[in-house]
């Protein structure tokens, strides 16, 4: 397991934590540093002459590669769907880690203040940062990104557990991840849409849910950056 840290400032700034599959996670970074900038993220206030003066909106992303995937980022044991998947359960476990751990050592590396701590995934860890962000006092945001929501139970658990001190939460899908042959993949965008609405009538919680053209393959990293960038509004 590597850490991989990017920011943009030394003063105080949110912190996202972003499960990545492959990669370091610089591409994620890269494609949101262009939507902050294109998007208007940069703040442009005019000084005491009526000038304006650019003020970059200030962020701290770390990103965690090298996981067991399936193992480590599923919440409890379930099925495989395919030879490959290995849903163990390692959830738990991963949590305990990531908040006794890789926590404390990241930010004690950083001269930031933390303004405000978020979690973010795609598929698995999608699933991932609903689930844990739901039960960790840690996180204040999440960003589920074509998340495996199809997985069962979390629905459930969500009802009977509640969404922590979550105060925003971003949810989005592929228009075509639900035309899948597998039945329980296919439940996705109705699950999904299921677990939005749980945090969209949650107390405190800012929620949205946007639809991307494609299937769940189709641009991934953008995605993942234009959900990052949500939770930072």
């Amino acid at each position: 397991m590597k850490t991989h840290i990017y920011k943009n400032t030394d003063g105080p700034a949110p912190i996202v934590y972003l499960n990545v599959f492959e990669g370091d996670g610089s591409d994620v970074w890269e494609n949101l540093m262009e939507l902050i900038c294109h998007e208007k993220m940069l703040l442009k206030p005019q000084n005491d002459f009526g000038e304006n003066s650019e003020t970059e909106a200030g962020l701290v992303l770390v990103a965690i590669s090298d996981l067991e995937w399936d193992e480590m980022l599923s919440p409890w044991e379930a099925d495989s769907l395919f030879k490959e998947n290995h849903f163990t359960g390692g959830g738990p476990e991963y949590l305990k880690m990531l908040r006794e751990k890789i926590i404390p050592e990241v930010e004690s590396k950083l001269s930031n203040e933390i303004q405000w701590r978020g979690l973010a995934g795609y598929s698995m860890a999608g699933l991932f940062a609903a689930w844990a962000g739901c039960q960790s006092l840690e996180f204040q945001r999440i960003a589920s990104v074509s998340g495996s929501l199809w997985y069962p139970g979390i629905r459930e658990w969500i009802v009977n557990n509640g969404t922590g001190d979550i105060t925003k939460a971003y949810f989005s899908l592929g228009n075509k991840e639900h035309k899948v042959r597998n039945s329980v993949m296919a439940t996705v965008k109705e699950r999904t849409m299921d677990v939005y609405r749980i945090f969209q009538h949650a107390n405190g919680v800012e929620a949205f849910f946007e639809e991307n053209p494609g299937n769940h393959f189709t641009e991934p990293t953008q995605r993942m950056a234009k959900g990052i960038r949500w939770i930072l509004e």
